[in-house]
Formats: C-alpha cells, structure tokens, sequence
C-alpha cells in the first residue's frame, strides 16, 4: 500500500536546504504520477537457448517453454551474448541496455531480464 504524505504536514527538517521549488504550471497530480512512473519499472524475464555462428540472426521458436534463437556472431567474448540482446531489443522496441543476461554468460541456455516491458508484452511479441 502507498501512502502520499504532503510536504507541508512533515516537521520543518533542520539543517537541509529546502528543496526546489516546484513550477506552478505542474499539478500536484501530475508530480505524483511522474514519481509513480519512476518508482516502477516493468521487468520480464524469460528462458532462451541460443546457437551461435548462424548463418543470420533469427527466433525460431518456442519449444517446451525456451525460445529458441539463432544469431550470427560467434561465442566468443561476449559477441553472441551482445547479438542476442540487441535482436531480443530490437524485437520488443527496447534499448539493448535494457536487456541483460540473469544467468548463463558462458553457455547456451540462459535466463534473459527485459526492463521497461511486462511479462504479457514479452509473450505476446515473441511468442507463437
């Protein structure tokens, strides 16, 4: 449960400087809700398994709950990893930053973390 405290019901803080003033043009509402914007972020997670030195970059499918992908660049420093966040990226409409790898740098079936899209948005845009 969230509870919302004005400013003005808090004790004076003593030794701080006050904080900036808010602009006049903005409602409290709309300050509220860009707060709330911020503190939540979506993150959806999801199982993949990945070929590496593919002819092209490319999902193919989903079976028994992974996805399936194949991406060009081969397993080596990091290359297929970074090739699989920015296909997973480019698919979901996310920044590639925003696509990290839980677990599984160093083998082929890993646990994959998308920030700014929820579980259902995942689903649907990559499943069958």
């Amino acid at each position: 449960m969230l509870v919302l405290v004005r400013r003005e019901s808090l004790p004076p803080r003593r030794g701080l400087a006050d904080p900036p003033m808010s602009d006049p043009a903005v409602s409290e509402q709309e300050q509220l809700d860009s707060e709330r914007d911020h503190a939540y972020v979506a993150r959806a997670k999801i199982s993949v398994r990945v070929q590496a030195s593919a002819r092209r970059d490319q999902f193919v499918g989903i079976r028994e709950g992974v996805l399936l992908t194949r991406v060009a660049a081969p397993a080596l420093d990091g290359r297929a990893n970074r090739a699989l966040c920015r296909l997973l990226a480019k698919r979901l409409g996310v920044a590639p930053s925003n696509v990290t790898i839980v677990r599984g740098q160093r083998s082929r079936d890993k646990l994959v973390e998308v920030e700014g899209v929820d579980q259902a948005t995942l689903n649907a845009a990559l499943g069958p």
